[in-house]
């Protein structure tokens, strides 16, 4: 199964997944070719939200640090992402889809999930694709690592195991990480996503886009094993 992560998210759930205050994150944006973005129009049912693409989350990542790391390189593989066509299609698309007639009733929780809705499977894959050539353009191919994964089990209140990547190799994740992607549960698709920053690897969860109800995990007989070495992802 492919899955792909979100390609964008809304400036609130930025905020939850990089821990800051809305004002705090106001201040790292002005500084960052995201000031530059227009709040997009998605129909009177849902408002006009400012959609941040998943790269510029890693950069507000690097941001957020005392000693950003590799930052010019960085600032330009972003503003490759927000001057793309993909770009554009891709917020113009947002704003051309009668989002009440598919249901949406407004809000916030609603945007977001919107924004991993099967509709926008090919437009969040599109931008994931972007996002990896403008990565690989500026020589940061190796500083970020986007990997499926599954939440194997819950293992008590503050861990879990998830099974990261096509061979599925065991992990333990903190849940406070699942709780902010809304996936604390059991045999669910999400993204795991490592960016190296100044002081390690920062490790990101997002549900994965695109997924429907009835996506169920179906373990590989062959892989099962790895389920018994459960490491740290990172270490």
């Amino acid at each position: 199964m492919i899955i792909v992560p979100p390609g964008m998210a809304t400036l609130e759930s930025t905020a939850r997944h990089l821990r800051v205050s809305a004002q705090r994150l106001r201040a790292l944006t002005a500084e960052t070719p995201l000031r530059q973005l227009a709040p997009v129009p998605l129909g009177r049912s849902l408002g006009t939200y400012r959609l941040i693409p998943q790269l510029g989350i890693a950069v507000l990542r690097q941001m957020r640090g005392d000693l950003p790391y590799h930052l010019h390189a960085w600032q330009a593989a972003l503003a490759d992402v927000l001057d793309s066509s993909t770009w554009r299609q891709a917020t113009a698309h947002l704003t051309a889809i009668n989002w009440a007639d598919q249901g949406a009733k407004g809000g916030q929780t609603a945007v977001e999930e919107m924004l991993v809705s099967p509709a926008l499977r090919a437009t969040m894959e599109a931008l994931q694709q972007e996002s990896a050539a403008a990565l690989d353009r500026h020589g940061l191919q190796e500083q970020m690592q986007t990997e499926k994964m599954i939440v194997d089990r819950l293992e008590d209140n503050d861990d879990a195991v998830i099974l990261v990547g096509a061979e599925q190799r065991a992990y333990a994740l903190p849940r406070s990480l699942l709780r902010l992607a809304g996936l604390d549960r059991e045999k669910v698709w999400g993204v795991l996503i490592a960016t190296q920053t100044s002081t390690g690897v920062d490790l990101d969860v997002w549900p994965a886009a695109g997924l429907s109800e009835s996506a169920t995990w179906r373990p590989d007989p062959d892989l099962l094993a790895h389920r018994i070495d459960v490491g740290t992802w990172g270490a």
